[in-house]
């Protein structure tokens, strides 16, 4: 599904391979994230739901608690941030901005550009951590 530019989706539940796609400037709302779904948005959408680790929401360049796999993935913008992210099979974080209490599985991707900032991080067995130019990263890399 995706909600585009303006658009706004309230009560949907995705998972099984789905995927919720948010445009910048869209809203979704009181959103479930079943087994297996994924969703894809940047810092400009705004959007708020829960997910089998807790409750996550994305509003005005903040983000929290989004759980990402399956394809998903967030841009945090210059200027905006991210805070206690889950990135598990082929979940991606794209960091222009700054992140903290990221939690990198096996799969998952923490991707953080010059201009970026990645704190209080955990990679974990098979989770990756890029860094291309020079950002700032002051991550936990946990040993198998």
């Amino acid at each position: 599904m995706k909600v585009a530019t303006g658009g706004i989706a309230k009560c949907t539940q995705y998972g099984n391979n789905g995927t919720l796609s948010v445009s910048d400037g869209a809203i979704a709302t009181d959103i479930v994230q079943s087994e297996g779904g994924a969703i894809s948005l940047s810092t400009l959408a705004t959007v708020n739901g829960r997910h089998p680790e807790g409750e996550f929401s994305v509003d005005k360049g903040y983000a929290c608690g989004l759980l990402l796999e399956n394809g998903g993935n967030l841009r945090v913008l210059e200027g905006h941030r991210a805070e206690k992210i889950i990135l598990d099979q082929e979940g991606g974080l794209l960091v222009n901005g700054t992140t903290s209490a990221v939690v990198v599985d096996e799969g998952g991707e923490l991707l953080v550009y010059p201009g970026g900032e990645a704190s209080n991080c955990e990679i974990n067995q098979g989770g990756v951590l890029c860094w291309p130019g020079k950002p700032v990263i002051r991550c936990l890399l946990v040993a198998p």
